[in-house]
């Protein structure tokens, strides 16, 4: 917290392509529908796996067919966010760094090179950590990426977790 204003507290990031990249990974692995989703999709890559052997295909086949599933499963959402990222990064100037946030107990104030935005802890469904993250998530539809190792104030997760206790419900324990 501002040891002039223990209601305020600021941080200022830059968060690059792989910050962001990394924050939007963190992001929709913390989402239980995509989580569903993964697992859905696992089970119907060795139902398949299994309906080969069935038909006789060699184990081989098989292993290989679920290997490269894998791999695919895993690497398809990488690159898909990293495009989607870069694309958005190269045709949003608003996209591009710093941003400062700042937290009171009006909600949250997000100013960049080129915006300056406010909303109200009514705005502001959930934070959360993850992988090295602060993650905000709002009725935006994405989230705000702090990058942890950016800030300064080791404890900013615990003191902003604090403050939103004061205004919502999602604060400390939740």
């Amino acid at each position: 917290m501002n040891p002039a204003n223990p209601q305020r507290l600021t941080v200022t990031v830059n968060p690059g392509l792989r910050d962001m990249v990394a924050g939007q990974l963190a992001h929709a692995g913390q989402s239980r529908s995509v989580q569903v989703l993964y697992v859905v999709t696992c089970l119907g890559i060795v139902a398949a796996a299994w309906m080969m052997l069935q038909q006789g295909q060699s184990a081989v086949n098989a292993m290989l067919f679920v290997q490269f599933m894998g791999l695919l499963l895993t690497v398809y959402p990488l690159v898909l966010v990293t495009l989607l990222m870069y694309q958005r990064r190269r045709s949003c100037k608003l996209a591009l760094g710093p941003f400062s946030y700042t937290f009171d107990p009006l909600g949250m104030e997000i100013s960049g090179r080129l915006s300056h935005q406010r909303i109200a802890w009514e705005g502001v469904r959930r934070i959360r950590r993850a992988f090295g993250f602060v993650l905000v998530m709002t009725d935006l539809g994405w989230p705000f990426v702090i990058p942890l190792r950016q800030v300064d104030n080791p404890h900013f997760f615990e003191d902003l977790r604090a403050l939103a206790g004061t205004q919502t419900d999602f604060g400390p324990g939740q």
